[in-house]
């Protein structure tokens, strides 16, 4: 069956912009309560969801969805933890063509040794964001604890309602010339693979901090840590650190919890504009680029545009060719924190921890997503093994645990 419609241009970018080369796909890793699953329920849930929200249950042909009635629901048995993680790595790191699978699949792990349960969902970019894969995730958890029934027929293929801007800028007002620089690592040379490394920080750090700078936000805290940590990265390193910029995604959607698929953009935050003699400075220089990218529409992304409405043959090189330009500046590197899990939050006590493994673009060997949840708040840091090593991974967590620290402790006295 194909959809009356077809994909929306942020859908459409993302499904012909797809390499293997470098997936444009993200995982959400959720460690679970081993007594909260019921696997043919969470199955149940899953097929629901895909009837729910038909994109996630469909494959691209052309310009269109087609409806595939596929069971997107897998388990594996696995002997012990290494075996777990193994299959896990595989299942992140398998091939996945939005034209030739559904959007979403999703493998459940039962380790018999420990008897640990780990739910992993691969959501293509082309019909999710962040918020569409917590959306299809919350429904597929009120199938499985039986709180609604099982959906049968399709739902609506609109995709969501997105803001608009009457003058957007293309770039910020702090932006500097050119692309943003690199930040270091051993190797430039991009792989398809993706690893991941996650770690806990006490989350009521940032609601101290909050309360001692007005007007700021846990966004900004984090966003300012990790933009001065990629300086003194670059620095120890002996390379320059000027021009460093952080990737922040945006949703922008009319309604933000409101409309499943593609409502995602992005806005940058410079570090050369950032630097202050102290943290709470820096904060408040976050904040003040974030609102001029949020009231002067950075984020802004036109409902059309000449360049997709040429065929594919044309397009698609023509959008490599334009994104790929060495000036084009998609920051240094990636961050995004969830702060508010909507409806989702509901099913937190069913989750231990969670990781996220995001998408990475060819100059960037790592990228990293918060959640504060409770008392915490959970890392992730996804990473290319062919251009950085876990060791630097890991030195690079404890610097930016350390800068956190240190100017928490200058914020509060």
């Amino acid at each position: 069956m194909t959809a009356p419609s077809s994909l929306s241009p942020l859908d459409l970018i993302s499904a012909k912009l797809h390499r293997p080369t470098r997936p444009l796909d993200f995982s959400v890793i959720l460690h679970l309560e081993a007594g909260a699953v019921v696997p043919e329920m969470l199955r149940k849930g899953a097929v629901s969801a895909t009837h729910l929200f038909p994109t996630s249950g469909s494959r691209v042909v052309g310009r269109s969805w087609e409806w595939q009635d596929t069971d997107p629901f897998d388990i594996y048995e696995a002997e012990d933890p290494l075996d777990a993680h193994t299959a896990i790595e595989a299942f992140v790191n398998g091939g996945k063509d939005p034209h030739l699978d559904v959007q979403v699949r999703q493998l459940l792990v039962k380790t018999r040794s420990t008897n640990e349960v780990t739910l992993v969902s691969r959501f293509h970019h082309c019909a999710f964001d962040g918020v569409s894969a917590a959306l299809w995730i919350f429904h597929q958890m009120m199938v499985a604890s039986g709180q609604v029934e099982p959906e049968t027929s399709l739902g609506s293929w609109d995709g969501p309602e997105l803001r608009t801007h009457d003058d957007p800028s293309r770039k910020s007002a702090y932006s500097h010339m050119g692309a943003s620089r690199r930040v270091w690592s051993p190797s430039t040379k991009a792989s398809p693979v993706r690893k991941w490394h996650s770690w806990t920080l006490d989350a009521s750090h940032h609601v101290m901090v909050k309360e001692r700078v007005e007007g700021v936000t846990t966004n900004d805290i984090l966003s300012a840590s990790i933009l001065q940590t990629m300086v003194d990265w670059n620095l120890k390193h002996g390379v320059q650190a000027n021009k460093m910029g952080l990737w922040v995604p945006m949703n922008i959607r009319r309604q933000a919890f409101v409309g499943f698929g593609n409502g995602s953009s992005r806005i940058r935050i410079y570090a050369d504009k950032m630097q202050a003699e102290t943290p709470d400075e820096r904060y408040r220089k976050v904040r003040e680029q974030v609102l001029w990218s949020k009231d002067h529409g950075e984020w802004y992304v036109p409902a059309d545009s000449a360049i997709l409405g040429l065929s594919d043959a044309l397009m698609v090189p023509i959008l490599r060719a334009f994104l790929g330009r060495p000036w084009v500046d998609m920051a240094s590197a990636p961050f995004t924190h969830l702060e508010d899990l909507g409806l989702a939050s509901r099913f937190a006590s069913m989750v231990r921890s969670a990781s996220w493994v995001i998408m990475l673009h060819e100059r960037f060997p790592f990228g990293i997503t918060a959640a504060s949840v409770g008392s915490d708040t959970q890392f992730t840091m996804t990473y290319d093994p062919g251009m950085i090593t876990r060791d630097h991974v890991l030195a690079f967590e404890h610097m930016l645990s350390e800068r956190i620290e240190m100017d928490r402790m200058e914020v509060l006295g």
